[in-house]
């Protein structure tokens, strides 16, 4: 004799933020629970589940007022106790407090999804989650890393609406301390960034400049193998706008050269360049394609400079779990190849 499962899923609709709950799966007998073997059976299925739950993504909700919401396609009574069972867990453990759903800081649903047999194998759920999150990053950072991550985060959190903002090193750093964005991935230096964010480092580099094959200014190559600064001044060249904390780094006679072009778009950039007299500089890694491809020639300089970018947040956010989850996506792209 078979008995019929009910398998949970966690979604979390987040008025004000993004909830997610990893939940590992569990087994809920759906009977008729004629015998105490099978009521202690439903009843631990639903203890153990919650008590799964992960502290750490509940820190940043502690104390505020949520309503929970549980679904099935019929009204059962282990799905009311489930109910009753969560909502004491999140007063318990949470300080959390039940309010009518228009009242809510967060509302969170619990789903039982596929019914089947003992014999099933239950693997992990994914969440539905909803809720926003808003990214700022440099030209650079985006033409590196997305829209890889987007896509990797979007697929897995497929309701959660995003914001992309792409700006200068010292625009993000006062989006990130307005709280504006919740992450901010740019062209910081360490000694740029206020003790009170959170920080990573993400890349770095040396800084070239290329022009088009056949360019002239290859022609003006010196005796030591290299183009002098005075003869890279005859051209015009493209660029974005150059941080002020990179500027104090720069050889003095190139701080005198501005863009004739100022464009914060990498791929415009480079795509003018690769059909003109125009030159542009950037991290060597912005450019690897097109130097294999032969499209675009590094330029020999004489100068060197590093270019270096850092992931940074604001403390209180750390913890939400829609940032968490970004952050542990973009994570992964800086400890594998792209």
């Amino acid at each position: 004799m078979s008995r019929s499962i009910a398998r949970p899923v966690f979604a979390a609709a987040a008025l004000s933020s993004l909830m997610l709950l990893s939940a590992c799966s569990t087994r809920q007998v759906y009977d008729k629970y004629s015998g105490s073997t099978a009521q202690r059976l439903v009843t631990y299925s639903i203890q153990k589940l919650a008590s799964e739950m992960k502290d750490d993504d509940f820190e940043g909700m502690r104390g505020k007022n949520i309503h929970l919401n549980t679904h099935f396609i019929v009204d059962t009574q282990d799905l009311r106790y489930a109910h009753e069972y969560f909502e004491m867990e999140f007063r318990k453990r949470f300080d959390m407090k039940m309010v009518a759903e228009k009242d809510a800081d967060y509302v969170f649903d619990l789903f039982f999804y596929s019914l089947g047999t003992d014999q099933d194998t239950y693997g992990l759920t994914v969440p539905i989650v909803k809720g926003t999150l808003n990214i700022g990053v440099g030209p650079i950072i985006e033409q590196i890393y997305f829209p890889k991550v987007l896509l990797d985060f979007t697929e897995e959190t497929s309701n959660v609406r995003i914001t992309l903002t792409t700006d200068s090193g010292e625009r993000l750093l006062q989006l990130i301390q307005e709280g504006s964005i919740d992450v901010g991935i740019g062209p910081f230096r360490k000694s740029d960034i206020p003790e009170d964010l959170i920080s990573r480092s993400v890349q770095s580099a040396n800084i070239i400049l290329v022009c088009r094959s056949g360019h002239p200014v290859l022609d003006d190559i010196k005796g030591n193998g290299v183009v002098s600064l005075l003869d890279l001044s005859k051209y015009p060249n493209i660029g974005p706008s150059t941080p002020d904390s990179y500027k104090e780094h720069l050889p003095e006679e190139f701080k005198k050269f501005r863009p004739l072009i100022t464009c914060e778009n990498y791929m415009s950039s480079k795509s003018i360049v690769s059909c003109s007299d125009y030159i542009t500089g950037g991290p060597e890694i912005l450019f690897e394609k097109e130097i294999r491809n032969g499209s675009l020639v590094k330029i020999p300089t004489n100068f060197t400079m590093q270019w270096s970018s850092f992931c940074i947040v604001r403390p209180e956010s750390i913890n939400i779990p829609s940032v968490k989850k970004f952050l542990d996506i973009f994570s992964s792209y800086l400890t594998s190849d792209l």
